[in-house]
């Protein structure tokens, strides 16, 4: 059975299985200098696969927090200052910052957006939209801040209690909004750069002016097509990275043939037994 910290969400299993072992780590249950149970053992507890485990040692690995030894076994540290702790790469790592991290929201209100955003909404004349811009921190301090702008019909919605009520349980922005607006999350667009922190944007993280850091443009589109958010995020390169994984187009179709084959054995099976 799995563990009951362990939630149905679009999160990954081995994001959420690395977050409880750090708090496991952070209260001394696994105190500095103590070994982890093994592969085996942690699965078992957590009623998760052996798979799931490899994976949230890995994240507490790259954060620091543990170091395997081949023959002994995996190891807590000392907590060190957050370096490099977060990796972008799904819809659910985004959902992880939220999770970990606290949001503070400096200023709200109706803007007249950018270009860019106005080209991304379709917008040809210059009209005000919603606008947030959010800084997150762990321990107050803070890695990342956002600009986000929304569709002019979310207004309401982003002044409403219930909205209020959505970020204190720490959930996205967007997510909130397509729960408050019962649509659905279709995909989120991406774009990657980078730059040096003006002084508006050294300011929000209270860093100096003139440090590098990652820029994410992200365009948040619903299932049947619609611009639900628009947003420019600033990491600082020294808590963030981004991940990307790829593999060759040969893997991905032997991949996606052999799932086809899956569902069409699955298909026919269930039509054996519908006619037994």
């Amino acid at each position: 059975m799995t563990d009951d910290r362990i939630a149905k969400t679009f999160v990954p299993l081995y994001s959420q299985l690395a977050r409880l072992l750090e708090q496991m780590i952070d209260e001394n249950t696994y105190p500095p200098g103590s070994r982890l149970p093994t592969e085996s053992a942690l699965a078992e507890e957590h009623g998760v696969s052996v798979i799931t485990v490899r994976g949230a040692l890995k994240v507490l690995i790259e954060k620091g927090r543990v170091e395997r030894f081949p023959g002994k076994g995996t190891f807590v540290l000392e907590k060190r200052p957050i370096r490099a702790a977060w990796g972008l790469g799904s819809i659910g790592d985004i959902d992880m910052t939220t999770i970990q991290s606290d949001m503070i929201t400096l200023a709200a209100g109706k803007v007249a957006p950018p270009d860019w955003v106005r080209d991304a909404f379709g917008h040809e004349e210059r009209v005000e939209l919603p606008w947030m811009r959010n800084v997150r921190a762990i321990d107050r301090e803070r890695f990342m801040v956002s600009d986000v702008y929304h569709r002019r019909e979310f207004a309401a919605l982003v002044r409403s209690r219930r909205f209020r009520g959505l970020m204190q349980q720490r959930k996205l922005v967007v997510m909130a909004l397509c729960e408050l607006e019962g649509v659905a999350l279709g995909e989120i667009r991406q774009s990657l750069s980078a730059t040096l922190a003006n002084e508006d944007i050294a300011d929000a993280l209270l860093i100096e002016p003139g440090q590098p850091l990652l820029v994410m443009e992200r365009l948040f589109l619903a299932t049947d097509g619609r611009v639900i958010q628009v947003g420019k995020t600033h990491y600082r390169v020294d808590h963030y990275r981004y991940n990307l994984n790829l593999r060759p187009i040969e893997e991905r179709r032997a991949t996606v043939s052999s799932a086809r084959r899956r569902v069409l054995d699955e298909g026919a099976a269930n039509q054996v037994l519908a006619g037994s």
